[in-house]
């Protein structure tokens, strides 16, 4: 019960601790206003949108109402889509579990029997040759793999769409 305990405690730090860190990238990143209104808007224009968003309050009051909000299951409303940011979240959630069932069984699959052979026979080419593409591919930047993946698989072989869930060969 004690470890139980104390892997919940830690694990409420870790949330606090994520929240804190995107609320602050969010603030940091770019003042939702600019999204919203057009390019021409007026700094009074601008000054009201940021007081009905409670964007000219205190960093601190604005994070408090968030996680207020948050703790009772209210996330606010999305910037890009006309719509609460729960809906996008559950909307976008079956597309989110294909990906994480698809990665599931390739890792099986493939990632654990490599693993093991390169654990069990650390000599071999083949194992010296999974290590290093292992490393490898950990080493780059998952956008760039992205690319090269979208690139490969749709442009090169047809075998996925561009983007999306849809059919093969369109974007």
């Amino acid at each position: 019960i004690k470890t139980i305990v104390q892997r919940f405690l830690q694990m409420i730090v870790v949330m606090i601790v994520v929240t804190i860190l995107v609320f602050l990238m969010s603030y940091k990143i770019s003042n939702p206003v600019y999204l919203l209104l057009p390019q021409t808007a007026s700094p009074e224009q601008i000054a009201q949108a940021e007081e009905e968003l409670g964007l000219n309050k205190p960093l601190h009051i604005q994070y408090g109402i968030f996680l207020q909000n948050a703790i009772h299951g209210d996330f606010g409303n999305s910037y890009f889509y006309p719509q609460s940011a729960l809906n996008v979240i559950l909307e976008k959630m079956p597309a989110t579990m294909e990906l994480v069932l698809v990665t599931m069984v390739l890792t099986i699959l493939i990632g654990i029997p490599l693993g093991v052979f390169a654990g069990a026979y650390p000599k071999r080419l083949t194992s010296k040759t999974t290590m290093t593409l292992s490393i490898f591919g950990v080493s780059l930047p998952s956008f760039w793999v992205g690319m090269i993946m979208i690139y490969a698989f749709s442009l090169g072989l047809g075998w996925t769409p561009v983007s999306g869930r849809g059919e093969v060969g369109t974007i």
